[in-house]
């Protein structure tokens, strides 16, 4: 896929909020960061805003995403937050500019949809801490991370604890994917990718057990697990529980259980998701990825 072009100081970077909204003491907090960094930071009209649990109404927050993708001196297009709200207005952005003139845009969690539609363009995005994140005590890790990639110092390889439920083996392939739930979604839309021959990465935040086991279930009926080079597992962060009859399997199981009958590597344990640290990931990237008996590598290769 294509990369676009890595930052440098005096580079501008534009700020939306396309699902839900964010505290305005993080928004002001992230702004420091970025300003820190030699950014020149450009804000969408809406991202102050409410309009109930979403961060303004599907025109205005269409209207921010179409700005800073058509933007000609916006290198960079980084979200506020997450939330819901995404999927409502993404078939309605015209990609014709931004494929043009392709631009990192950061995010996870529901920006997952937006990831989908720029990879469906042959266009690679980045997996990474928002703007909401970048104030918190404990993200310096992920800060300083998602700084250096888009400064165009690269990422060292990323290493994860081993789990019992590995998967032992190589691969190497295009990783795409996201939240788990935004990936279930996706399917049969229109920025549905094939998952061929692809490493699909998933992590997931709040969901209920037997949730989970739906949404993975979905995906293997859907043929989506089939025929992957890999399967990358983030942070699973705080699972819900019921009152009474817990689904009997835990989250790592029931992903075990759904791909038991493939032999691809299956790596557990990775820092990207919903807690610190959240190292970033390039999605529509080739990467490798190595699982052994102590653990898992995974390393971007272009």
């Amino acid at each position: 896929m294509k990369q676009p072009s890595f930052l440098k100081k005096g580079d501008t970077i534009a700020i939306i909020a396309p699902s839900s909204p964010a505290p305005l003491n993080k928004i002001e907090a992230g702004f420091s960061y970025l300003e820190s960094w030699g950014l020149n930071v450009l804000e969408g009209k809406y991202i102050r805003d409410s309009y109930g649990s979403l961060a303004a109404t599907d025109e205005q927050r269409l209207e921010d995403i179409q700005w800073a993708f058509d933007h000609p001196e916006v290198k960079a297009v980084l979200c506020t937050r997450g939330g819901y709200g995404l999927t409502r207005i993404l078939d309605q952005i015209d990609m014709t500019k931004f494929v043009e003139n392709p631009k990192w845009l950061i995010g996870f969690s529901d920006i997952t949809a937006l990831h989908y539609k720029i990879n469906s363009e042959n266009v690679q995005s980045l997996h990474a801490c928002m703007l909401a994140q970048m104030g918190l005590e404990d993200s310096l890790p992920s800060r300083e991370n998602l700084k250096q990639f888009l400064f165009g110092e690269g990422l060292e390889p990323l290493l994860a604890e081993a789990s019992p439920l590995n998967r032992i083996g190589s691969a190497q392939g295009v990783v795409v994917g996201g939240n788990l739930a935004l990936v279930n979604d996706q399917v049969g839309s229109l920025v549905d990718i094939d998952m061929k021959g692809k490493i699909l990465f998933i992590e997931e935040i709040g969901e209920y057990r037997y949730t989970i086991d739906r949404m993975m279930t979905h995906l293997k009926r859907c043929g989506k697990l089939d025929h992957l080079a890999a399967l990358v597992i983030g942070q699973i962060t705080d699972t819900r529980k019921n009152d009474e009859n817990e689904f009997p399997l835990t989250p790592e199981e029931i992903i075990t259980e759904k791909v038991k009958e493939f032999d691809y590597p299956v790596a557990f344990n990775f820092a990207i998701g919903h807690e610190q640290p959240n190292y970033p990931l390039v999605l529509g990237c080739e990467i490798s990825i190595e699982v052994n008996e102590s653990g898992s590598i995974l390393s971007h290769l272009s």
